[in-house]
């Protein structure tokens, strides 16, 4: 069998042992079969991430923007702000979303091809104590 590989956005090349998987039957959210591997995934989430402290997992099922959504209006006190390191299209996408929710934002605006300048972040937050979140795409698809 020829190996197709993908070039659009998105960790979309699986592996053998996925596309096997996909080939069984459906399972529905309501079957015991599945609550256990959401549970198990939540835990492992955990176990990666947050081993020592007192946290939660949610799981969103959805897009990356509504991931980003979730983040980001759970994630900002009333009167504090959000510092948005906007370096691409999902900056820009965050940036929209902390308006929609008319949250108190600073910006640094960056070309998606130019390297977040450290120092001007460091500064940034360090001369304003109401900055209480720091967000930055890391890896943009959209844009790499």
């Amino acid at each position: 069998m020829r190996k197709m590989i993908l070039l659009n956005p998105g960790p979309v090349c699986t592996s053998e042992g996925v596309k096997n998987a996909l080939m069984k039957g459906d399972l529905c959210h309501r079957e015991s079969e599945f609550s256990t591997i959401l549970s198990n995934t939540r835990k492992k989430i955990l176990q990666a991430f947050a081993p020592d402290g007192n946290y939660t997992t949610a799981i969103i099922t959805g897009s990356a923007t509504a991931s980003l959504e979730a983040g980001i209006c759970s994630s900002v006190s009333e009167n504090k702000k959000i510092l948005i390191v906007n370096n691409g299209v999902y900056g820009e996408r965050i940036s929209r979303i902390a308006s929609a929710y008319k949250f108190n934002k600073v910006e640094l605006k960056y070309d998606w091809c130019e390297r977040p300048d450290i120092k001007q972040i460091e500064d940034t937050v360090s001369k304003d104590s109401d900055i209480e979140v720091v967000v930055m795409v890391h890896q943009e698809t959209t844009t790499a």
